[in-house]
C-alpha cells in the first residue's frame, strides 16, 4: 500500500511541474496590456469617437455615425498615454470645467481611467494624451487609409 502511495504521488508531481513553466501565457498578456481603447465625447457636435489601438500600435477609429477607418497614431503621444498610471487617474467620471468640452475614457488590460477638458494635474495630463492620439489619427483620416467594414 505504501509503495502504491509513493508510485501515484510521484506522477501526480511530474503532472504538476510541466504546467508551471509555460511563459506564452505571459507574453500574450503583456501583449494585451499594450491595447488601448480610447473614448472622445462631448463638444458642441455631441462627439462620440472611439479609438481602438492594438499592441502593435495600430488603431480603428470609430466615430458617432458608425464610420471606421484604420490608422497609425503618433508613436510619441502613445508612448505619452501608455505612461500613464490610469489606476492613479481614477475611472470616475470627470465633468469638462469647459461648456461643450471634451470627456475623454482611456481602457487597457491594466484599469481604466476618465478625464474632462479643464481638469488639473495627472487628469489634465491624460486628456492631452488621449487628444494627441486622437488628433494624429483624425490627420490621418484625410490620408491614404480607406474605410474599412
Amino acid at each position: 500500500m505504501g509503495f502504491m502511495l509513493l508510485a501515484i504521488t510521484s506522477i501526480a508531481s511530474c503532472g504538476g511541474s510541466s504546467v508551471t513553466g509555460s511563459p506564452a501565457p505571459t507574453s500574450t498578456a503583456a501583449s494585451q496590456a499594450d491595447a488601448l481603447v480610447i473614448t472622445r465625447t462631448g463638444g458642441i457636435a455631441g462627439v462620440n469617437d472611439v479609438v481602438q489601438i492594438a499592441p502593435d500600435g495600430t488603431a480603428q477609429v470609430t466615430s458617432k455615425s458608425g464610420e471606421t477607418h484604420g490608422c497609425n497614431p503618433s508613436p510619441t503621444a502613445l508612448e505619452q498615454l501608455r505612461a500613464i498610471d490610469l489606476a492613479a487617474v481614477g475611472s470616475a467620471p470627470s465633468k469638462p470645467q469647459i461648456p461643450d468640452g471634451f470627456t475623454y475614457e482611456v481602457r487597457s488590460a491594466a484599469g481604466s481611467a476618465s478625464a474632462g477638458q479643464g481638469d488639473e494635474g495627472i487628469r489634465a495630463e491624460l486628456v492631452a494624451a488621449a487628444a494627441a492620439v486622437i488628433a494624429s489619427c483624425m490627420d490621418g483620416a484625410a490620408g491614404s487609409q480607406a474605410p474599412t467594414e
